[in-house]
């Protein structure tokens, strides 16, 4: 069902009637099977990166064993999903922790748990900050790329 959901002729119709809704111009090229797959490929990179980094957190306050890296996977996708449904807080703040607390309960016990959640939180927060601002220089250094006159012979 999901992968039928992903094929691009859904995803270019859903695009579609979205920007026709909006009354927005239609997409200059519809997306791939290529694209698609590739969008998805670093999708699931991201998340297993998200995953790794909770279960290292994980083991290095003791937890170990295959039961404790599949839980530090599920708390981190559960934890971001309730976070991201939880539009009050703003990056699902105390939502995020509060599921992470919980579903790594059955490998640390509560203040463990407690300084796993904040150290994730800590480690995607500064991920967040140095993302933005490469993406930042990197804009800064197209435009005046574009602003700079072409030196003629």
């Amino acid at each position: 069902m999901v992968a039928a959901a992903l094929h691009p002729k859904v995803v270019n119709g859903v695009i579609a009637f979205g920007l026709r809704t909006l009354r927005r111009p239609p997409l200059e090229r519809p997306l791939t099977r290529r694209g698609v797959l590739v969008a998805c490929g670093w999708a699931l990179a991201g998340w297993a990166a998200y995953g790794v980094h909770l279960a290292l957190i994980v083991h290095g306050l003791g937890a170990g064993g295959p039961s404790a890296v599949i839980l530090s996977f599920g708390a981190f996708a559960l934890a971001w999903c309730l976070g991201f449904v939880f539009v009050i807080a703003p990056a699902g703040a105390g939502v995020r922790e509060v599921a992470m607390v919980a579903a790594l309960a059955p490998v640390l016990d509560r203040p463990a748990a407690i300084a796993a959640a904040l150290c994730s939180r800590l480690i995607v927060s500064v991920g967040d900050l140095v993302c933005a601002g490469a993406a930042g220089l990197a804009s800064r250094r197209a435009v005046r790329t574009r602003e700079e006159p072409v030196a003629r012979a």
